[in-house]
Formats: structure tokens, C-alpha cells, sequence
């Protein structure tokens, strides 16, 4: 009878094993890692503004490069996708401030943007809270450097969303 004991608690220390393992590799383990479900552009004549709409508040870093002027912003946490991929599609030929975007795996676990630029600007980034059906944004308006006193304020910008 102990033989039968010992197989059945062998038995399920090997399925809680599985378990694991499967929940290690399944989506609800990825769960950690941010998903970009929507990238939004609106290209207007005082600024353009680029959403990145996530599951989770994204963590980034931003700087400014020049010859040529470029913006990069790098996204912590996430995987690139096919919604990220579709960024440089987006890009209208009649945006005053982008002149095109690619996007990359920097590193294991940080997506690269990079938006090269018709002419200087100033970057506001910030972070918007899921509010009417959207999630988690990061925010980046790229501001004409004669516009440059525009303070872009959050309840100004979840209003332009809808």
C-alpha cells in the first residue's frame, strides 16, 4: 500500500511540476511583459502626436539626436510586434515633423523607436491613464520649436482622444 502512496504523491509532484512549466511559457507567464495593442499618429500644424497604447504603463526613455534630427524612444518591457512594426506605414507624407519611423528589438527586453524628422522639435512625453476604452497610453508630441510654450496637459490630451 505505501508503494501506491508514494506513486500517487510522485504522480502529482510530476503534474504540479507541469503545471508550472506550462504556466511558465503560456501567455498568462508572459503576463510580466507589457503588450503595445494600438500605435496612433495625428499629424497637425503646431505638432504631431504619437500614442503608444499598451496593457501596462510603459516604462521609456527618450532622447534627441541630430544630423539628421531624430527622436528615439526606447520602451522597456515589451516585445516587438506587428502593431509596432506598422509604425513607419503610418507615417503621412504631408506631417510637418516626421519624415519616417522604424522600430526594433534593442535588446531582449526593450522595443527602439526612432523618428527621423523633418525639422527640430521639442518632445513631451507623458503617460495617460486608460480612460473610455482605451488602456494605458505613452504620450509623445513632437512640438514646432516656435510652439514651444504648449504645455500639453493630460486632461487636454484625453480629450482630444475621443
Amino acid at each position: 500500500m505505501s508503494g501506491a502512496n508514494s506513486a500517487i504523491s510522485r504522480r502529482r509532484l510530476l503534474q504540479g511540476a507541469g503545471a508550472m512549466w506550462l504556466l511558465s511559457v503560456s501567455q498568462v507567464g508572459l503576463a510580466a511583459v507589457s503588450q503595445v495593442v494600438a500605435v496612433r499618429i495625428w499629424p497637425a500644424s503646431s505638432y504631431t502626436r504619437v500614442t503608444v497604447e499598451s496593457n501596462r504603463l510603459l516604462k521609456y526613455k527618450q532622447f534627441a539626436l541630430s544630423n539628421p534630427d531624430r527622436v528615439v524612444v526606447d520602451i522597456e518591457d515589451v516585445n516587438l510586434n506587428s502593431v509596432l512594426k506598422g509604425i513607419g506605414a503610418q507615417i503621412r507624407s504631408d506631417d510637418p515633423y516626421i519624415k519616417s519611423a522604424r522600430v526594433g528589438q534593442f535588446d531582449p527586453k526593450t522595443v527602439r523607436m526612432v523618428f527621423e524628422l523633418k525639422q527640430n522639435v521639442k518632445p513631451q512625453l507623458f503617460a495617460l491613464a486608460p480612460v473610455a476604452g482605451f488602456k494605458e497610453r505613452l504620450v509623445m508630441d513632437l512640438l514646432s520649436c516656435q510652439c514651444a510654450g504648449y504645455a500639453g496637459s493630460a486632461a487636454g490630451a484625453a480629450g482630444r482622444l475621443q
